[in-house]
């Protein structure tokens, strides 16, 4: 399993896209679409049949509005299989209302199916399990696992107990921090990843995505001296 950074930035950065994730294996899975997202996959992999889902965590625009030019392209390149996207309830609704203002008069000829997480799914072999964050929407945090490795990523939002207890046991968990000290109640801050690692059976690995631009050069030096990792665009990750 390979996991690529294609973007690590809170929503109003100007050196970082949007946070989103490509989970690499025999299923490939796109963890948030973002409005920058769709340039970041184009750079890294252009195949417009190359991912098989689209994960979004929850309706902020910096984790979803991607969705529009990345499903047009995909139909504009020739692609011919089954897109599955995946989230919280209404998530039908949502994508395809937002599809109809962004490209209402364009058919894509592709099918796309919709899945409702809320409480688990099993997609090909892959194991995606959810929980809630404390955000100022409803975002669900996810754990994927499939041949032995796990992968988490939070989306945004204050660690609740239920994520803290996804999270254990998984080889990498990719975590919002978006201060270094508790600044918004509804995001995550590096006291709470603390946390995270001090769970009695956490993650094996901690990566920070997500950090508000003001602080990133300065939680990123704080949190690699304690052993987290702070990626780049394009950072990847072999578990």
């Amino acid at each position: 399993m390979r996991v690529v950074f294609l973007g690590v930035g809170e929503a109003f950065d100007k050196r970082e896209a949007s946070t989103s994730i490509l989970v690499e294996s025999d299923f490939k899975i796109l963890l948030d679409c973002g409005y920058s997202t769709p340039q970041s996959l184009w750079n890294y992999k252009e195949d417009p049949d190359f991912i098989d889902a689209i994960y979004i965590s929850h309706f902020h625009a910096d984790h979803w509005f991607g969705i529009p030019p990345l499903l047009v392209r995909m139909w504009e390149d020739g692609r011919r299989r089954k897109l599955r996207i995946i989230g919280q309830r209404n998530i039908e609704e949502k994508v395809r209302s937002l599809m109809e203002m962004g490209y209402g008069n364009i058919g894509i000829n592709y099918e796309l199916e919709f899945i409702e997480v809320d409480e688990g799914v099993e997609l090909d072999g892959i194991s995606i399990r959810a929980a809630r964050t404390e955000h100022s929407l409803y975002n669900l945090a996810v754990r994927i696992d499939f041949d032995g490795k796990s992968v988490c990523y939070s989306g945004d939002g204050k660690l609740t107990d239920d994520v803290k207890k996804l999270f254990k046991r998984s080889n990498l968990a990719i975590c919002e921090c978006y201060s270094i000290k508790p600044f918004v109640r509804t995001h995550s801050c590096f006291d709470d990843i603390m946390s995270l690692a001090d769970e009695e059976d956490g993650p094996e690995l901690i990566a920070l995505v997500h950090i508000n631009r003001r602080e990133r050069d300065m939680l990123k030096k704080i949190a690699e001296e304690k052993g987290f990792i702070v990626p780049k665009q394009f950072d990847a990750i072999d578990l």
